[in-house]
This record gives structure tokens, sequence and C-alpha cells, in this order.
């Protein structure tokens, strides 16, 4: 049997912003805590997603998933059956080493849902698999060959009313499910406790500490059996993974899997040394070492006749969150013995990671001489082949794939260009190119929009003010796009700064609201503020997904429709409805297409996204985010870093702009705590995210 726990770096967890993610999940207020169930020989997996789609490479504030995995029945260690022979030479290892087998070991990975809840707290011993979805975290146990599960599992979310503090825990029994039982039940209530009541304490001696008094509770009440336990404390944007046993941590750096625990077996040297300079004695049986010739791990929770050697003392590993981070496994040995590290972040990370280098993707194949039709293609080819791959194994038919077409708009073009297979258009050196995308699943929409100048180098002159104003107008619209803010107040300081480098921002352009199929909902945000547009006034409010877009030009940011046989997107209008009279406005391709479009266009069943274009000359800027409203704050879970800049004018003497910088994007709690490493000074200029370098340097 085997237990995993899997939680993605997201904007639920991760202390900065900008990742993009496919689903908008919003964090709720409730809190979930639970055991797994009472059989034996089954697998258990929890997956955590942090903002659950990401466009670009994770930035600083990446979103971080964490998985659990109890082990399986038929869990064997990394050595050869058919082997009799152990050796004591070297530690066992936490990483790649994998027991011979036949064919490869199948991963059943947990899907993820935005739904919170409907969580059995014990599935029956006779299921064979079952799956637990949570908010950003989901619980998968299979059973094998044993009878009964013996593992357990832990879920605290939103401690203290903070969203972005959770605690996890994978518990693995021997001799019965009582300890398991208890170290669900109590330890990470026990982590919670000590952590309100000694805030300002090393948090790896409250942890230590916490595991000691766990196990004394336990003991105390004079049950058999004990328990392997792997937690994982997410805190202050931290991950703090205790572990004592052979439950494990694996973390994905950017795909690659990365032990941040190491299994305490009788064969490891220095618990080997240990326990015989305690007076007991470690020997091989059947290939497996064990401690009196009874237990295969050297520490744990319980295991009273053998406590003078098993110890309940955790080695403890504190990682600061960042961008490389993708998502953490928590697992029993029924997992590791099975399978190697690596092995399960390649199956992991499609699902905790889809589409994380969609934009990445378009970004590199931007350069000189590539034709703007095939980088559109490779976007919208890769989100598909992303997003087509997760929930192949649910009832419920989930829709996933392209929310918004890639358009690749180049120097005065403005947006929405994305031409058709016959166009020939090509990048030069020196272009402003704008990439806008955006995926959904089930509904739950992810946009974001990027500009890359086709260079090496820093950017200088105008392209790095046009780029500068447009990040800085985002850091300030991120700051300000917050619950009880007013979409006015976003308006007037995004033209504030655009002028503050001598630009402009483009009228015409909105933020929106995003819902459940709706990419441009009701509640907007107006770029530009004029006689000619106007919308409602409104309060921005905890829970909502907005769409927070931002143009810039060295030009008037009076766009222009210049040729309407260039626009090639088209949102379909749900409402309305029209008995189409010609044949050709049921034959969408390419050679037929245009005639027929103009019927529905003319009857309102679509609503065309037109190319604008600046004047010759204007340079162009775009950045677009998706921003979940959280209680706190906001958090940006799309974006992606942009190249060097050094613009030709500042912020330096701009105190309201500086001031709008200030401000901090989450408001966070009073009270101690480890600091994170790394955090750099305040600038005057656009600062990226929380701990990001900025990128808008003068």
């Amino acid at each position: 049997m085997s237990c995993t726990v899997a939680i993605p770096n997201s904007p639920v967890f991760s202390p900065a912003t900008r990742i993009p993610v496919t689903n908008s999940l919003l964090c709720k207020s409730a809190s979930f805590s639970s055991s797994s169930p009472s059989r034996k020989s089954s697998e258990f997996r929890t997956l955590t997603k942090f903002p659950s789609f990401t466009f670009s490479s994770l930035s600083p504030s990446s979103q971080l998933k964490i998985l659990l995995i109890e082990k399986s029945s038929q869990a064997t260690i990394s050595v050869n059956r058919n082997s009799s022979e152990c050796s004591t030479s070297a530690p066992v290892s936490t990483s790649t080493t994998v027991s011979k087998r036949k064919r490869p070991a199948r991963l059943d990975i947990p899907v993820v849902s935005t739904n919170f809840g409907n969580f059995p707290e014990t599935p029956t011993a006779a299921a064979d698999f079952v799956e637990v979805e949570g908010n950003e975290y989901s619980v998968c146990c299979k059973r094998g060959r044993r009878g009964a599960m013996e593992d357990r599992y832990s879920a605290l979310v939103n401690l203290q009313g903070d969203s972005k503090q959770g605690i996890f825990g994978v518990f693995d029994g021997h001799g019965g499910p009582k300890a398991a039982e208890f170290a669900a039940e109590h330890l990470n209530k026990n982590i919670m406790d000590e952590l309100v009541r000694r805030n300002d304490e090393d948090v790896v001696e409250v942890l230590k500490n916490v595991y000691l008094k766990t196990d004394t509770e336990f003991l105390s009440e004079e049950f058999g059996g004990g328990s392997c336990c792997v937690t994982a404390l997410i805190r202050d944007g931290d991950l703090v993974v205790s572990n004592a046993g052979d439950c494990r941590a694996v973390v994905s750096r950017g795909g690659i899997a990365e032990a941040i625990t190491s299994d305490h077996k009788p064969s490891r040297k220095d618990e080997k040394d240990r326990i015989e300079s305690l007076g007991g004695y470690v020997d091989c049986s059947n290939g497996v070492w064990r401690i009196q010739g009874s237990l295969a791990v050297s520490r744990g929770i319980g295991d009273r006749y053998l406590k003078q050697w098993v110890i309940a003392e955790p080695e403890t590993t504190v990682v600061e969150l960042n961008p490389e981070l993708e998502f953490l496994v928590l697992a029993s040995d029924g997992l590791w013995d099975k399978v190697s590290n690596q092995e399960v972040v390649d199956a992991a990370r499609p699902l905790c990671c889809t589409g994380i280098e969609a934009l990445q993707l378009v970004v590199s194949e931007c350069k000189a001489k590539a034709k703007i039709v095939d980088l559109c293609e490779k976007g919208d080819a890769f989100i598909k082949e992303q997003t087509g791959n997760m929930y192949k194994n649910v009832k419920k038919k989930i829709e996933r794939g392209v929310a918004f077409p890639t358009c690749i708009s180049v120097n005065n073009t403005v947006c929405h260009f994305s031409p058709l297979s016959s166009d020939e258009t090509v990048l030069e050196e020196g272009d402003i190119v704008k990439i806008d995308m955006g995926c959904h699943i089930d509904g739950f929409i992810a946009v974001v929009a990027h500009t890359h100048v086709v260079q090496g180098g820093p950017v200088t002159g105008r392209a790095a003010d046009v780029l500068a104003a447009a990040n800085t107008a985002a850091e300030v619209a991120l700051r300000l796009v917050r619950p009880g803010r007013k979409n006015s107040d976003v308006t007037e300081a995004i033209q504030k700064v655009a002028a503050a480098y001598d630009c402009k921002i483009v009228e015409g352009v909105l933020s929106h609201q995003m819902k459940q199929f709706v990419i441009d909902g009701n509640k907007v945000v107006l770029s530009v503020s004029n006689p000619d547009t106007r919308v409602d006034d409104a309060e921005f409010e905890e829970n909502e997904v907005y769409s927070v877009d931002i143009v810039t030009s060295t030009g008037e940011g009076k766009p222009k429709l210049l040729d309407e046989k260039q626009t090639t997107i088209y949102k379909r209008a749900v409402d309305k409805s029209y008995n189409l009279k010609m044949k050709a406005s049921r034959d969408l391709e390419e050679k037929r297409a245009r005639l027929g479009l103009v019927e529905c266009v003319n009857h309102d069943l679509l609503q065309p996204y037109p190319v604008l274009h600046e004047k010759p000359g204007d340079l162009v800027a775009h950045i677009k985010f998706t921003a979940l409203l959280m209680p706190n704050g906001s958090d940006r879970i799309t974006s992606h870093a942009l190249q060097e800049l050094s613009p030709a004018k500042t912020i330096d003497d701009e105190p309201e702009i500086k001031t709008w910088l200030a401000l901090p994007v989450k408001t966070k709690k009073k009270g101690g705590g480890k600091k994170k490493k790394g955090k750099k000074g305040e600038s005057c200029q656009a600062e990226p995210m929380e701990g990001e370098p900025n990128v808008a340097e003068s």
C-alpha cells in the first residue's frame, strides 16, 4: 500500500504571485483535517495544487504543490528480491534506486479539483481505490494485496485564517493502524498549537519538540504498533518538511526530482551506529536490515518495545519557496520502494504543472525569421496537449483547452494578430513582440500577455521606456486590484505611471472580471477614462478573478482598425440565436470562412476581436495577468519575467507612484517566525512581484 500527498507551488501557499495557472482556483476559508482509510495494503496519495496553470517559467512567487503517497503492501527495498545479501558499507539512497521489475510500475496520480469538501473520513476497508479532492490538493488511496490499510493522512489548510499557511502529513503505520491514526489526529494539531504558543522560537526546534510530545502522548495510551511520519508545513513563504521513518518528501525543481528528506532505516550508517551505541543490534534477513531482527525503520512514533532504539526525533529541512519549486510529493515507502523519485515527478508533473512552459515555449521561439503563424500554432498546440492530458480518468466530462488563441502582435500592432496558415509574416531582429494567450480547465480561465524584444542584451531607448511603463503599471494595478478598492482607483493610477515614462495607456483596453466560462464579465476596469467610454463604478470583492490588461504606447494611444480582413478571432455570443441562411456560414474552412463570418457577425452570433494598430514607428508593449482576489490581497497567477531593461525615463521624482509600489501585495499577520531569505530592498522602479528581481532598472 502507499500513501501520497502532492502540493503544487501556487498562489494558495506561495508568498509571491507571479505564477500562471489554468484553473483560477480560489482559496476558501474552510479547513480540513482527516485520516486515511483503516486498511492496510493500499496506496494513498494527496495532490495539492497552488494556482493551477502556469504559462511561464515559475517566478519567485511560484506555486508549490504537495503529493502524499503511502506505501504499497507489495513494497520492497531497493535490492533484488531474490538476493539475501545486505550491504552496510553505504547508506540507503533516497533518490533513484529501483527494485528490478518485469514491467514499469503504474502510478495513479490523483486529479486536482476546484471543489472543496466531500471528504470521506475513513474510506471503507473493502474499497480498492478512493480519491478525495480538496482545495489545492487531492488524496488518493489504493489498496494492494493486504486486507486493510494501516496508513493515514491529515491536511490542515487556512491556518489561523491565513490562506497561505497549511500543514500536510502522511503516516505509515505498522503493527496495526493505531499509531498512524493517533499521529494523523494529533501531530498536525500539536504543530499548529505550538506554533501559536511559541511563535518566536526556531521552527526546527518547535517541530522536534512536537514530534517527541506526540510520541509521549501515544505511548501513554498503551497502544501497540508504531508509525513513520512525514509532515510539510507551509508558513511565511517557507516549506518546512520533517520526517521520522521512511516516508519521504521529494520536490520537483524545474522538473528535476530532489529528495529533501532522508529515509531512517537501520542500513543507514549513522542510524546503525546510533543503534549499536545504545546496545542494540542490526542484522539482515531476506535482504532487509532490521533492528533487533524485527523492525525495518529506525525512527517513528510508538514502537514501545523498541523505544530505546526507535526514536521519534525528526530531521527537519527548511526550503524557501522560489520560482523553481513546482510541487512537493510526500509518500510512504510503498511508492518509493517501487519507483524512483524522478519517475514520480515525471508522472505527477503534467497534472501539477500543466502549461508552465506554454508562454516560455513561445518566447524561446521568438527569433529573427520565425513565422508568426508557426508561433501561434505552437502555443495553441502546447496548451491543447497539456490540458488534454488532465482529467482523462474521471466520469464527468471536463472541458479544457484554449481559452484565448495565441496572438503575436509586432511593433505598432496593438493586439489580436493571429494569422491564418497562409500568412508568411516573419519576425525581424529588434521587433517588439507581444504574446497573448489563455487556457481553461472546466471553464476556469487563466490568461497572460507578455512583451519580448527580439535581440540579445539589455533593452534600451524608447523600447525600454514603453516596456518599463507597462511593467510598472502592472505592478501598481496588482496592488490596487484588491478587495475594498474601486476600479476607478486603478484607471487613474496606471495613466500616471505611463505619463512618467512619457508614454500613453492605450484607449479601449479593459480589464475584466472572469467567471467560469466567462472571459469578459460585467465588472471592468477602464484603462483610459474619456467622455466616449464610460463604465459603471465597481468595488473589488473577495474571491473574484480578474484579467488585468495593460497596454502602453509611445504614440497617442488611440489605435485604429486598418483592415477587417486581419480579424481572425471571434467570440461566440451564447445568448444569441439565429437560423443561418448561407451554407458558407456553417463552413469555417479558411477558403470559405470570410463569406460565412459576415452573416454570423451581422446577426451578432460572433463578436470580433479586431487587429488594431498605432501609427507606424510607434512602439507598443502589452502585459496581462490573471489575479485572484484573496482576503489579504491579490495573487498574480500568470506572468513571465521581462528581459533586462535600461529605460531612459525613471520614476525617481514620482513619490505617488513610489507610494503605490510600496504597498504590500499581501497583508501579512503580525508575529514572529522564520524570515524569508533573499528578499531585496525597496526599489523605485517596478517591482515585478514579492521577491522577484527588478527588471526595469535604469
